[in-house]
């Protein structure tokens, strides 16, 4: 099981600003390019020099390093008339505590940055994320916000506290509780009976049963996730060993 430390050591150092529109902007931008390397992520954002994006963009992105928000990638000498940026852990944790819209995509790509192999990355494998239906994503985006947010709210409480290791400890229960819930929480959305009952607005069986076949597919998925099966299997036996005491 991945250890939380690595992780909680470094969101220690996370603020919590209120960026201005041309920041959010600027950053939404970076999180929507999701290619299959660091050089690429930036390429639609290259900043020709001299340029008037170049003059208008330059001083935001410059903010948003100072934020330790983006990161500047290195280049090959060919391309050095161009600046390319990617997100670093503070930048997808500003996404992922603020936003609930970002593609799957984003996390498969980032899926070897420390939040996300501490809050999801051990719980499930990259390539559900890379076929999960809409309801099944939307689970995950609001998982994380929920992380997010307790991870911000027990920092600062534990910043007030005399003992900063039990307030670390207290973190990592309560960031492996939400794993938890979330593990239960799709191991019931994806319950037969659920599937057939989980769109009881739509009318039109055509459209029911298209719906239907796509979750049954995720569910698919789902049961050949290792690290998925591994977790709930934890949970599994923690409730039958706190049952038998009773």
């Amino acid at each position: 099981m991945y250890d939380y430390t690595t992780y909680l050591s470094e969101i220690s150092g996370y603020k919590n600003l209120d960026l201005e529109e041309s920041e959010k902007s600027l950053l939404f931008k970076i999180m929507n390019t999701y290619e299959s390397s660091a050089y690429k992520i930036a390429s639609h954002l290259k900043i020709k020099r001299l340029s008037s994006q170049y003059k208008s963009e330059f001083p935001v992105m410059k903010r948003l390093q100072e934020y330790k928000f983006i990161r500047e990638v290195q280049q090959p000498s060919l391309l050095r008339d161009s600046i390319y940026y990617k997100l670093t852990t503070f930048g997808l944790f500003y996404i992922f505590s603020n936003t609930l819209n970002y593609s799957p995509q984003l996390l498969a790509y980032h899926q070897d940055s420390l939040i996300l192999k501490a809050l999801l990355f051990q719980y499930l494998q990259p390539n559900t994320i890379r076929q999960c239906t809409g309801r099944f994503y939307a689970t995950i985006t609001q998982y994380l916000n929920d992380c997010c947010k307790i991870t911000i709210t027990g920092l600062s409480k534990f910043k007030l506290l005399d003992n900063i290791e039990q307030g670390l400890i207290q973190i990592e229960q309560d960031l492996r509780q939400e794993a938890k819930i979330l593990v239960i929480k799709l191991t019931i959305m994806y319950n037969e009976s659920n599937l057939l009952a989980g769109n009881p607005d739509i009318t039109d069986e055509n459209a029911r049963l298209s719906l239907y076949e796509l979750e049954s597919n995720m569910k698919t998925i789902l049961s050949k996730d290792s690290r998925f099966l591994e977790f709930l299997e934890m949970i599994y036996s923690e409730v039958s060993e706190t049952l038998s005491g009773f």
